[in-house]
C-alpha cells in the first residue's frame, strides 16, 4: 500500500509541474486558451486533493478487505471521478482563476502609456 501512496505523490508532483509550466508558457505567449487549460488543470488538482482529504474522514468497513488490488482500483476510480467532475463547469474555481489571471496577464504586458490611454477611454 505504501507503493501506491508513493505513486500518487509522484503523479501529483507531475501534475503540479505541468500546471506551473503551462501557466508560465501561457503568460509568456499571452495565450488565453493555454491559460484557461492551466486553470482547469489547477481545479482538477485542487479537487483531487480535496476529495482525498474528504475520503480520509470516512470510516473504513471490514466488508471489503483492504488489499493492493482494492487500493489500486479505488485510486484509479477516484482519479477518473475527479477528472470527470472537473470537466465542463467543474466547481467554478477554474473560471474564477482564469478571470483573475487573464486580467493580470494583460496588465503585465500593457505599457504604462497604453494603460493611461485605456483608462481615459
Amino acid at each position: 500500500m505504501n507503493g501506491i501512496r508513493e505513486g500518487q505523490i509522484a503523479r501529483e508532483k507531475v501534475q503540479d509541474d505541468r500546471f506551473k509550466a503551462n501557466l508560465e508558457k501561457a503568460f509568456s505567449e499571452k495565450d488565453e486558451e493555454r491559460l484557461r487549460e492551466a486553470c482547469r488543470e489547477f481545479e482538477q488538482l485542487f479537487m483531487n486533493i480535496m476529495y482525498k482529504q474528504m475520503k480520509k474522514t470516512v470510516m473504513r468497513s471490514e466488508f471489503i478487505p483492504e488489499s493492493f488490488a482494492h487500493e489500486t482500483f479505488s485510486s484509479m476510480y477516484d482519479e477518473e471521478l475527479i477528472a470527470k467532475a472537473s470537466k465542463g463547469r467543474g466547481i467554478g474555481l477554474a473560471e474564477m482563476l482564469y478571470k483573475q489571471l487573464s486580467l493580470q496577464m494583460h496588465n503585465k504586458y500593457i505599457s504604462p502609456t497604453e494603460s493611461q490611454r485605456m483608462n481615459k477611454e
